[in-house]
């Protein structure tokens, strides 16, 4: 089938929804964090974070990115019309988060550096940096594995060096929003 016919985006605009909601319940655990933490700093008692509120949104975030990432799979296999132009948005999106996740993981750092817990510091890092991973592999994940998918299939004039170099940026903290920029480009260049 060639690329440039107008095909339907169903599955791949459900994998879209199924990562917003991902990125929706990130944002939750970020309030459900940071809230509670401004009243323990205040010295109040009665305020704490809730650990089954922290494990349900990491899993549930989870689920749905997975369920976006089967969504996305089926997208490619059925030749589907990406949705890159709303991933673009949805990187865009996730800037305040991942500033915000950076603070929180700094202060829970720099609480570690009590003599008594700086054995703990390595383990915060790495549970971070894998948290925070997790996220971007969320986001951008989806895209790849459906870029992967489609670029298999015939491309009529296409140069597959802005698709690979997108996917190869999607990996990368930063880097993963100008990955989705190269790939809604290349994407609507082959659509030209």
């Amino acid at each position: 089938m060639d690329y440039t016919q107008n095909r339907k985006k169903g599955f791949m605009i459900a994998s879209k929804i199924f990562i917003t909601l991902g990125v929706i319940t990130m944002y939750a655990l970020q309030f459900g964090v940071v809230f509670p933490m401004r009243f323990l700093l205040r010295g109040e008692s009665g305020t704490q974070i809730d650990p089954f509120f922290v494990v349900a949104t990491i899993l549930l975030a989870i689920v749905f990115g997975l369920i976006g990432l089967i969504l996305a799979i089926v997208a490619g296999v059925r030749n589907e019309a990406p949705a890159t132009g709303y991933s673009m948005v949805l990187k865009f999106v996730m800037i305040p988060f991942f500033i915000i996740n950076f603070l929180l993981w700094a202060f829970i750092l720099l609480g570690t550096l009590n003599p008594f817990l700086i054995v703990a510091s390595p383990f915060v890092i790495v549970i971070g940096g894998f948290l925070t991973y997790l996220v971007v592999l969320m986001t951008s994940l989806p895209d790849v594995v459906f870029t992967l998918i489609v670029l298999n299939k015939s491309y009529k004039g296409c140069s597959r060096k802005q698709f690979i170099w997108g996917i190869i940026l999607s990996f990368f903290f930063v880097t993963d929003v100008i990955g989705a920029i190269l790939l809604h480009v290349a994407f609507k260049k082959a659509r030209a």
